[in-house]
């Protein structure tokens, strides 16, 4: 966690500011569903390099198992994917769940 704060304060200083006058994110939850999955991995990422949890619970789909992705090129819905288990359009969705947790991994490690 300290490698990170000073990476932080580093990379502030580098742009001649404190950490805590450095812009802040955009308020609202982004359209992309690739941002906001991003996002919620940085957010249980921050909540445990900051020792505010210790448990959490990662909600990549905004609750809907109708998501689609065309960023995929795959025209069914998640949940209808899952119902083929072998078809291409689920391994595409699955690996790119799996992608995600890749990118979290990394910020979860001391």
């Amino acid at each position: 966690m300290r490698a990170r704060q000073a990476k932080a304060e580093a990379h502030a200083r580098d742009n001649g500011k404190p950490v805590v006058a450095m812009p802040r994110p955009d308020d609202g939850l982004p359209e992309d569903i690739r941002e906001h999955m991003r996002l919620m991995c940085d957010v249980v990422a921050l909540g445990f390099q900051t020792d505010k949890t210790r448990v959490a619970t990662l909600l990549l789909n905004r609750d809907l198992s109708g998501l689609f992705y065309p960023f995929l090129d795959v025209r069914n819905a998640h949940h209808s994917a899952s119902h083929d288990d072998r078809s291409d359009a689920y391994e595409r969705i699955s690996r790119y769940y799996c992608s995600q947790f890749a990118y979290l991994a990394p910020a979860l490690t001391p």
